[in-house]
């Protein structure tokens, strides 16, 4: 039995898990020690943490758009990463039946049209890049998406795929 260091209560230990207080995902991955983390929180805090404080952050619009433009600089394309890719929105002007189209560039400028229905929205969180942390998985529709290739080199090529299959590995 353990104590959640987040809502105090009293759980068995394969209900603790590691909850990263700095998330990996804006550099609290930190190797081989990690002083940004707590190993007893139960899951459900975990999630909870996980769906309303770190994901919101994490999937703003501005967070997620620095983080795509500023790691391509970085990137080794030989190694043929997986890019994140830019938010840009909702096209109004686009639809197809019921579903919205949203916009994004891959990371030579790539076009793509990903068309589903809207996501579930809860009033008081903010609007997020991407999937809410918050939808249940049956609330989400993947529905369908469409890329189209800007660069003519080819050592662009599989990062640009990569890269969009990863974004879209639902679809």
């Amino acid at each position: 039995m353990a104590i959640c260091v987040y809502c105090n209560k009293e759980k068995d230990t394969d209900e603790m898990t590691q909850e990263h207080v700095i998330p990996k995902a804006i550099g609290g991955n930190l190797f081989p020690t990690n002083p940004f983390s707590l190993d007893r929180v139960c899951k459900r805090c975990n999630n909870l943490c996980g769906a309303y404080i770190d994901g919101p952050f994490i999937k703003n619009w501005l967070t997620s758009n620095v983080k795509s433009s500023e790691i391509a600089k970085y990137a080794d394309i030989s190694r043929h990463p997986i890019l994140p890719l830019s938010y840009f929105g909702i096209l109004d002007d686009i639809k197809f039946g019921d579903k919205i189209c949203e916009m994004w560039l891959g990371p030579t400028g790539d076009t793509i049209y990903h068309f589903h229905e809207p996501y579930p929205e809860i009033d008081d969180i903010s609007p997020m890049v991407g999937i809410p942390t918050y939808a249940k998985q049956k609330d989400v529709d993947p529905g369908f998406s469409f890329l189209f290739v800007r660069s003519n080199n080819p050592a662009w090529h599989k990062t640009i795929i990569f890269s969009f299959v990863e974004q879209f590995k639902k679809i």
